[in-house]
């Protein structure tokens, strides 16, 4: 590729909304919220199983398995 590098200028809107989710998920503790990271982790689910779904075509191409909160017992749901 000799032609010039073109960056990344969009992401659709749900690969945006994992990004982010997973980009604050990294350091779940510098959050300092036990409820927000709950609510993010909640969040990632439902990302995901919508993903799954669309996934769920032979031609949708690979699916990733994300883990889970590592620390479940953490998770303080109502």
């Amino acid at each position: 590729m000799d032609g010039p590098v073109r960056p990344l200028t969009r992401l659709a809107a749900t690969a945006a909304q994992m990004l982010a989710v997973e980009t604050l998920l990294a350091e779940p503790e510098a959050l300092g919220d036990d409820v927000l990271e709950t609510c993010l982790y909640l969040f990632r689910q439902r990302l995901h199983e919508s993903a799954g779904r669309l996934g769920d075509h032979p031609s949708a191409g690979p699916t990733f398995k994300y883990p889970t909160n590592p620390n479940p017992g953490e998770n303080h749901e109502r």
